[in-house]
């Protein structure tokens, strides 16, 4: 999983939980407690202290491992993601390089170490270092490749991210062959990652004019719910040739939403919302093809 959905997958579990006491201090407290209540102390608006549990916690790692190892880079990998949810990205992204860095052998290293260069790309992309984030994606992907096999979902999550850069590097014709070999590994497995990498598909196919660019399948209200998330986000960037880019894709979701949504659902109406925002944004139509 990315950081970012990551991110999102974890803010919304614990938007309903209460905030609990820190674990004592002194005492012998597993990661996930500590990242647990960082994470509900962020939810509680007390961002300094969520930030303070996992700064303390990397401390006390490095006093009893060694840098290399695993539970170094996996506290690493936590401030980070604490640092990049309260917008402190320079700081999360070193964090992330250091979680990178770890070099402990073994099957459960390895798999951790692939999700970490995978959410460095993801960071990377975020803040528009996009030729770096191409580069560490395609080292990411050489190492899936021989941890699980081109067939494999894992090489498949590092496909899925690697092409995202590319289209946003305005590479489509680069990106696509990788979406079509994702999109494959995806449906075949039924994995839950699919209806994003149905997103990019559907993105790359409008960027290269592709007539059979549509969704036509039972998972088009969950890749319009991706869409959304993505328009969110670049709308947030305000880079117009990215706007661009996804109010072209959105319109075509549109249409293959209105072929299956009554005109009041909920989702159709935040679609037609957020075409407008980009619209306005990039100074083109909502509504008819540019």
């Amino acid at each position: 999983m990315s950081l970012s959905s990551w991110i999102a997958h974890v803010f919304g579990w614990f938007r309903s939980q209460p905030v609990r006491e820190p674990p004592p201090a002194g005492t012998t407290a597993s990661r996930a407690s500590v990242l647990d209540y960082a994470i509900r102390r962020l939810r509680a608006g007390d961002a300094l202290e969520a930030e303070k549990l996992c700064r303390d916690q990397l401390s006390r790692i490095l006093q009893s491992h060694p840098e290399g190892s695993l539970a170094v880079a996996q506290a690493h990998f936590e401030l980070a993601t604490i640092l990049a949810a309260v917008g402190s990205a320079a700081q999360a992204i070193e964090h992330m390089r250091s979680a990178c860095e770890v070099t402990e052998r073994g099957e459960a290293a390895e798999r951790e170490r692939l999700s970490f260069i995978m959410n460095l790309g993801d960071l990377l992309q975020n803040e528009g270092q996009l030729e770096e984030a191409e580069t560490i994606l395609r080292q990411g992907l050489a190492c899936r490749e021989t941890f699980y096999g081109k067939d494999h979902a894992g090489y498949a999550f590092g496909l899925e991210p690697l092409a995202e850069v590319l289209l946003a590097l305005g590479r489509a014709a680069s990106a696509a062959p990788m979406l079509e070999r994702c999109v494959a590994i995806f449906q075949r497995d039924r994995h839950p990652r699919l209806p994003k990498a149905l997103l990019l598909q559907v993105a790359a196919r409008v960027s290269g004019k592709d007539p059979s660019r549509g969704v036509s399948t039972a998972l088009v209200r969950a890749v319009v719910e991706e869409g959304l998330a993505k328009a969110s986000h670049v709308d947030r960037r305000g880079d117009p040739a990215q706007c661009a880019r996804w109010l072209a894709t959105l319109r075509v979701l549109r249409d293959d939403l209105a072929r299956q949504a009554a005109p009041e659902s909920k989702l159709l109406i935040d679609l037609v919302r957020v075409l407008g925002q980009l619209g306005r944004r990039t100074g083109l139509s909502a509504v008819e093809p540019s």
